[in-house]
């Protein structure tokens, strides 16, 4: 289930497209707001110990994490995410703060797993998420 829309300037069904969509530098997240209070109330009911994430609900688990600690919040104790993004970022005002997090300033420890053959992720995408955690590893699948 996906926790925000983008409105790519293309068919959903052409994936071919979206290398080249997501080198747009910003964008914006529909409705990213409220699925980050959902997802923040959910995590604060407790019962989890870490966050998993693929594709663009990886982006969505590193939103989270960021935001828990920016409110100095307790963070997950670890981040599993598969595939995911960091760009296009988003264009929301409300999110500028994502937009301006500066390398290695989350200190979660986070496992980036992402695919050699992912077309999608032609342009480095996972490192560059995962560039954003202190203590992370990216692993790379064949």
């Amino acid at each position: 289930r996906a926790w925000f829309l983008f409105e790519p300037p293309y068919p959903l069904t052409d994936r071919t497209q979206q290398p080249a969509w997501r080198a747009h530098e910003h964008v914006e997240y529909v409705s990213v707001d409220s699925a980050l209070d959902r997802l923040a109330d959910d995590w604060r009911s407790g019962g989890f110990d870490g966050v998993l994430g693929f594709s663009q609900g990886a982006l969505m688990a590193a939103l989270l994490c960021a935001r828990l600690e920016e409110r100095g919040e307790a963070p997950p104790k670890v981040m599993l995410l598969f595939n995911g993004f960091l760009t296009p970022l988003p264009s929301n005002p409300p999110l500028r703060w994502w937009r301006d997090l500066a390398p290695s300033s989350l200190r979660t420890p986070t496992l980036v797993v992402c695919g050699s053959a992912d077309p999608v992720d032609a342009g480095g995408q996972a490192a560059r998420l995962a560039a954003l955690f202190a203590t992370s590893r990216v692993h790379v699948v064949p």
